[in-house]
């Protein structure tokens, strides 16, 4: 009825927005109800969103999901650890396949709470349960993509025995290890992120900073996370917008002047230049993968590392890049040995040729 279908679409938005379920309490009605004339009936409170509409809503989805898999029978898997706030753990478990109308589709099977240990027995079990509860015994496991930890590849290489290794956890190595070897670009990165952690840690630093950009959407300086080295480009490229404001208030503002030990423009935008194709290939290749657009930021990745000031990082990147990829007969590895000669007009045919590769290998790429 109209009241219930009212209720679940206020379930929805508070869901699909992230926004915490206890805004649905008493405050928040009585303001809804004074400003848009909604039904009082309609609304709904947090017990109700946790305990009847959020259950309610997951059966259905995974009741989708499962009508989906009936017609499927062979799937590839990806897992790998979260923490919560809490420092609870768990394991999240994507199923990824072909539907019926040739269109790629993966979805979330399985989340499990971790309470011991993440060893190889325990990742196997937990797997293999969520496996046996969500999907049927007539589908089959192609492969299971995972990160480099010898618990997760251990553990995918029992389950399944055809496991591969995320080629987005592989560039991140590619990535930071070349950093971690020259002693120039590391020193430049490190004057960029005690500047943003300067600036982001101090609230009256924060507001001057955002004061000068004189913009109604100023941008916020941003400081990397080590898990993740596409956001270290972030930090970079945003540091990069954002110098002539640094500049700006070094002269104007003493209270930054005691952050004067910054970078030359001309080394960050070279830095910045380096690593921007490898950012692009990593967007690229999260999710499902765009080969086309995978191989086309290949050939800006091998240009950007001739001409370049930070030799010794193009040479590391380009050292490590080959180490980590040419030598597994992966479908990452076929990217790579596809001729980086090419021009872009070449870039459907070379899509083409690595996309029929890449289903004799049942591949499909890892978490995003």
């Amino acid at each position: 009825n109209a009241v219930l279908a009212g209720k679940m679409r206020w379930a929805l938005f508070f869901i699909l927005n992230h926004i915490p379920y206890t805004c649905s309490g008493t405050r928040f009605s009585r303001t809804l109800q004074s400003t848009t004339g909604a039904d009082r009936r309609q609304l709904i409170t947090p017990k109700t969103l946790t305990n009847i509409f959020l259950p309610a809503l997951l059966r259905a989805v995974e009741e989708k999901l499962q009508n989906s898999l009936l017609e499927v029978s062979f799937v590839s898997l990806t897992y790998d650890g979260w923490t919560d706030r809490e420092q609870r753990k768990y394991i999240v478990l994507t199923v990824h396949f072909v539907a019926r109308d040739w269109q790629v589709r993966r979805a979330l099977l399985d989340v499990s709470h971790l309470e011991e240990s993440a060893t190889i027995p325990v990742l196997k079990h937990l797997v293999n349960s969520a496996i046996r509860r969500k999907m049927g015994h007539h589908i089959s496991i192609a492969a299971i993509t995972t990160d480099g930890a010898p618990n997760m590849s251990g553990s995918a290489e029992r389950i399944s025995g055809d496991t591969i290794w995320c080629v987005c956890h592989r560039l991140h190595l590619v990535v930071t290890d070349a950093i971690a070897e020259d002693e120039k670009a590391a020193n430049i990165i490190g004057k960029i992120r005690q500047y943003c952690k300067t600036v982001r840690a101090s609230t009256e630093l924060t507001c001057a900073f955002r004061k000068a950009q004189n913009s109604s959407k100023p941008i916020r300086l941003s400081v990397d996370m080590p898990t993740r080295w596409s956001s270290l480009f972030i930090m970079i490229s945003k540091f990069y917008r954002l110098y002539e404001v640094v500049l700006q208030l070094a002269v104007d503002d003493e209270r930054f002047q005691q952050l004067s030990d910054v970078p030359i423009f001309p080394e960050v935008v070279q830095l910045k230049n380096l690593l921007e194709p490898i950012s692009l290939l990593t967007t690229a290749l999260q999710g499902d993968g765009n080969l086309a657009e995978t191989f086309y930021h290949l050939i800006s990745f091998e240009s950007s590392c001739t001409n370049n000031v930070f030799t010794t990082l193009a040479e590391n990147l380009k050292r490590n890049f080959h180490a980590r990829f040419f030598e597994d007969l992966s479908t990452p590895s076929l990217i790579a040995r596809t001729s980086p000669t090419r021009g872009p007009s070449d870039v459907q045919g070379a899509s083409n040729e690595m996309l029929a590769k890449a289903h004799r290998r049942h591949f499909f790429f890892g978490p995003s």
